[in-house]
């Protein structure tokens, strides 16, 4: 017989991902943090001129009501916002009636749909099973405009009133027994998230998944929620049943995936994974490992895949070599190039030299290197182009494969990272001979409309994402030279980059459509932009492009205090665990704090905080890694101090500061440890040192 504490550790240890655990406590269910419903709702408030104060996270829905509250009756329907009384018998909850929409339901929806990489552009067909009156439908119209919605549910009274007050959906009764009058495969996804599927049978259930597998297309998704091991959890906190009758309803769960607990005399059935395997849907399906307790009243959330069947399987390619496409200008038929623009003229950077280099514990073979680094002070760079290219492949990392009637080329722009130190590009393979590779052959997603190719080597880093990607995109819209919203990116398995990712987008081209590509997949655009040159340092460094940036992220002039110079003195931590630790970070800490710098760790904040935090500061101390790109939105009058290991020569944080024409010191360390790459082993600062470098740039 298990205790409650062991059905606990052994359901987090079955669903691993689904707990988080601290010292000392019992494992809990990890909580969703994104809310990309909620965001919408208040960039729609904002629109509208109401300020909601957001101190690192998201206002609570409490929050959010009070604010939509003191808007007019013609604001708030401008916005979707509200909707009349509700009738007398059917229930809602209060923050749903208040705002005239679920936002609870509608974020659970949309953070799952941007976790499996779902981007839901405009046109596309759902089906919401259960949707009472229309209050969670609402806010998926509101997080996912331009689509189109039909609700389904039992009760005739909550039909009309959502036919009556829900503008934008179609609303029908949902029969007790599947088919839906729907034709087969007519939907892009279906949605049943509230308490339709708990309250079924097994054999009903099997039959109403059969029914959404029929209704959904090829690529789309279902999207369900059922009472499974979070409300065995929730049973077993609340002592609502005996350990023993908990042991057996957990190994009914994971023999058949059909439980039944008697909750306070009312029988609840529990499912899981088997009874939504795959195969109930149909063959051609995909179904991921529940999410424990995330859907709407913590019940297990299930996402499935139709996949898109292959009618075969193509060959390898391989790539005869690699081609310079900016140097067919003028435009040719060839490579598949139909236009290229110019964006930025050949031009020069001037960076200002470093305030100090202490080099005294760089190897003695280093310090050449660095000192090379130092004296190339002024950078040329070539003439820009916005190139597009007629059905071009994107392989690995970004890299573009063209085909020029006989063969397939590499750009060899998009894959430069990979072919200077003569490495094989990501996603492909060594060719016959030497200069050529082998992609495959099977192509998993093809894209009619145009696309910017924002997806670069590197783009799984912070610093990168910044300098290069984004900084393209932005001088890009403010040049006005943008030809598509459409953006493909890398799909990284960071969430926390790919939610800052997502919202460096929003704020620089909020009606974005965004395509994360997997480094695994081979795409296929019919219409492809690419700005190039783009790996020819430091060009991914341009001062207009960096500039543009900070216009889009930083916030307005107006907004900031033009009288008073920026105050602030930043210490910043580097994220714990992974590689170049400072050892001595504690002691190093404390000599700071003597002169007045607050610790700030930047993946905390969301990215506009992050650029308004460097863009009050006067100088800014810390370890070399990606946080510290963020010295792009410090004011030019900061000074920088880089503490770096003795092995990790790179101009990266020099070239953004000088050229920004920031104060620019670098402090080197010696390394604690030796067995690591390089510019990854550990290291310590001298104290004695460090506080002379603190003293001498803060004099500067």
């Amino acid at each position: 017989m298990m205790s409650y504490d062991e059905l606990l550790e052994t359901i987090r240890r079955q669903f691993p991902g689904s707990f988080v655990q601290q010292a000392g406590e019992r494992p809990k269910l990890r909580i969703p943090r994104l809310r990309l419903a909620s965001q919408a709702l208040i960039a729609r408030l904002a629109q509208a001129g109401v300020d909601i104060e957001v101190q690192g996270g998201l206002p609570t829905n409490d929050a959010l009501v009070e604010a939509a509250a003191g808007l007019s009756a013609e604001t708030a329907h401008a916005l979707g916002i509200g909707l009349p009384p509700l009738p007398a018998h059917p229930k809602c909850r209060p923050l749903a009636a208040a705002l005239g929409m679920d936002l609870a339901v509608a974020d659970v929806v949309v953070d799952r749909l941007w976790v499996a990489s779902l981007e839901l552009g405009r046109g596309g067909r759902y089906l919401y099973l259960d949707c009472k009156l229309g209050h969670g439908l609402r806010g998926l119209q509101l997080a996912l405009p331009g689509n189109e919605w039909t609700g389904l549910d039992r009760r005739r009274a909550t039909v009309s009133w959502a036919r009556q007050h829900v503008e934008g959906a179609t609303f029908g009764l949902l029969p007790e027994q599947p088919p839906v009058d729907a034709p087969d495969r007519s939907f892009d996804g279906v949605i049943a998230v509230e308490a339709f599927l708990g309250s079924l049978s097994s054999e009903s259930l099997q039959a109403w998944l059969g029914e959404i597998g029929r209704l959904v297309k090829p690529g789309g998704f279902a999207m369900l929620a059922v009472n499974g091991y979070a409300r065995l959890i929730q049973s077993a906190s609340l002592g609502l049943e005996s350990v023993a009758e908990l042991g057996r309803a957990y190994q009914a769960l994971v023999a058949s995936g059909r439980a039944e607990l008697n909750n306070r005399g009312k029988p609840i059935s529990l499912y899981g994974p088997p009874c939504l395997a795959a195969a109930t849907f149909g063959g051609d399906w995909l179904v991921d490992p529940p999410a424990i307790g995330a859907g709407p009243n913590r019940r297990d959330l299930y996402f499935a895949q139709r996949r898109v069947s292959l009618t075969s399987h193509a060959r390898p390619i391989e790539i005869a070599g690699s081609v310079e496409a900016a140097k067919t200008t003028p435009v040719g038929a060839r490579f598949g190039l139909k236009k290229a623009v110019l964006v930025a003229e050949a031009g020069s950077i001037t960076r200002r030299a470093p305030l100090m280099i202490d080099d005294r514990a760089v190897a003695p073979d280093l310090r050449a290197v660095l000192a090379s680094c130092l004296l190339r002070m002024r950078t040329d760079f070539p003439d820009q182009y916005l190139l597009r290219f007629t059905d071009a492949a994107v392989v690995g990392e970004g890299s573009v494969v063209l085909f020029d009637g006989r063969r397939y080329w590499l750009l060899a722009d998009s894959a430069r990272e990979f072919l200077k130190p003569d490495m094989v590009p990501k996603g492909m393979a060594v060719g016959s001979s030497r200069g050529t590779f082998i992609m495959p052959g099977h192509v998993s997603r093809t894209i009619d409309d145009c696309c910017l190719l924002l997806q670069r080597p590197w783009s799984e880093n912070f610093g990168h994402w910044l300098v290069d990607q984004a900084a393209a995109l932005s001088f890009l819209v403010e040049s006005g030279a943008l030809p598509t919203r459409r953006i493909i990116v890398t799909k990284t398995a960071s969430l926390g980059l790919r939610q800052v990712i997502r919202q460096t987008i929003d704020a620089i081209l909020p009606d974005a459509i965004v395509y994360e590509h997997d480094i695994g997949e081979v795409w296929r655009c019919r219409d492809l932009a690419y700005l190039m040159p783009v790996h020819v340092p430091p060009l991914f460094k341009l001062p207009a492009a960096l500039q543009s940036l900070r216009k889009h992220l930083l916030p307005p002039p107006s907004s900031l205090s033009e009288a008073t110079p920026p105050t602030r003195r930043l210490h910043v931590l580097r994220s714990r665990g992974g590689s170049r630790r400072l050892v001595n970070e504690a002691e190093i800490l404390e000599i700071s704090a003597r002169y007045g710098f607050e610790t700030i760790v930047p993946e905390t904040h969301s990215v506009r905080e992050q650029a308004r935090i460097f863009g009050e500061a006067e100088s800014i101390v810390g370890v070399k890694g990606a946080a510290l790109t963020n010295i792009i939105f410090a004011p030019p009058s900061c000074r920088v101090m880089v503490l770096s290991p003795g092995d990790f020569i790179d101009p990266f944080y020099w070239n953004i500061a000088g050229t920004h024409h920031a104060h620019y010191a670098e402090l080197f360390g010696a390394l604690a440890q030796e067995d690591r790459a390089i510019s990854h082993n550990d290291f310590t600062i001298d104290p004695i040192r460090f506080d002379a470098a603190l003293r001498r740039i803060l004099a500067a």
